[in-house]
């Protein structure tokens, strides 16, 4: 099968190391899928597309010869919108990857529902975007989940007198940390917390300030974001802390791969019950108090460990990049068969 997964431009860069973006849904929902579909034997390009001149007809020109396009996530919705009238018009099989809630009541809103209405097949990160989908425009939405992508860790839980904590994700929900923080700083319970996400002057500024408020009790430090610094970060925790603004919609419909990196990488996991989080209950710590989930941990320490093993079996059965690649393979392949059968 010839597949084409048209993104932003400005977010793909080629390294040595093969194809690469520092926006997590674009490793996530298509270069490591890609890669393992190669894999399976299809033809897969990535095409950047750009809203500069001759952004389009380059763009257009490349999905050209492709059996399906994967349309995933783009700012520019109505090149986007462009991009899929034209598959469409050459008879090529259309399907629109959605891993985020744009479905607001703004135009810009009613442009992606607009591009989400027109593919033959949706895919979406979450059960709740599934909901979403079919919510707001009536279509049914097939849920591929995010693969790991992280190294794997060998099971540790081993606190010490101080706690080695990390937090890592997007600026946007350290809005859920900040939240957090009196609380974790009442307990009593000295820890180190490390922060990973974007080096932006308001997150700066954010460390600055909370660093002087939270101590002595925690010690808040603050690395820029990279896979290399969240690997580290990983490593040298005993538990990764992941707090979310539930207020926000936006945030309820994201998918799981904060914890299955931590898991992944062999760390406890404290975090608020998001919907797509609740399937790791069993092995992680969920609850709307992390303070209380961290007292919890270590006053329950010896069976910390034999619950990381456990998620991670259950990680590598469900998430592997092997496995996401197959739930690719299944819609793309059906998308592709009812092409031929329009063609035949």
């Amino acid at each position: 099968m010839r597949i084409a997964w048209i993104v932003s431009a400005q977010h793909l860069e080629t390294t040595s190391a093969g194809l690469y973006s520092s926006i997590a849904s674009y490793r996530y929902r298509m270069i490591i899928p890609a890669k393992e579909l190669k894999r399976r034997g299809h033809r897969v390009i990535a095409v950047g597309a750009s809203p500069a001149a001759g952004g389009y007809e380059y763009a257009a020109q490349q999905l050209r010869d492709a059996d399906v396009v994967v349309f995933g996530k783009m700012a520019e919705w109505d090149l986007q919108a462009r991009l899929v009238d034209a598959a469409r018009q050459a008879g090529i099989g259309v399907v629109v990857d959605v891993c985020d809630d744009y479905f607001t009541d703004d135009p810009a809103g009613a442009s992606y529902r607009s591009v989400v209405e027109s593919g033959e097949a949706v895919t979406v990160s979450s059960s709740v975007l599934a909901a979403r989908v079919a919510e707001t425009t009536g279509r049914h939405a097939t849920v591929i989940v995010d693969p790991y992508e992280g190294a794997p860790g060998a099971p540790k839980w081993a606190p010490g007198a101080r706690i080695e904590a990390a937090w890592f994700g997007h600026q946007s929900n350290l809005v859920g940390l900040d939240r957090s923080l009196d609380s974790l700083a009442a307990s009593g319970i000295p820890m180190r917390l490390v922060v990973v996400t974007r080096a932006m002057p308001e997150v700066l500024d954010w460390h600055r300030r909370t660093r002087a408020e939270v101590a002595p009790a925690i010690e808040l430090d603050f690395l820029e974001w990279s896979l290399e610094a969240t690997a580290r970060a990983l490593a040298d925790c005993n538990v990764v802390m992941l707090p979310v603004d539930r207020a926000q919609s936006f945030f309820l419909s994201k998918g799981a791969n904060r914890v299955v990196e931590s898991f992944r990488a062999g760390r406890f996991v404290l975090a608020h019950p998001l919907p797509a989080y609740e399937e790791f209950g069993r092995w992680a710590w969920l609850g709307e108090d992390i303070a209380a989930g961290l007292d919890w941990a270590v006053k329950n320490s010896s069976g910390i460990v034999g619950r990381i093993a456990q998620a991670q079996a259950y990680i590598a059965a469900k998430f592997s990049p092997q496995r996401v690649a197959e739930a690719w393979d299944a819609v793309l392949t059906e998308v592709q068969a009812r092409r031929a059968s329009r063609i035949g």
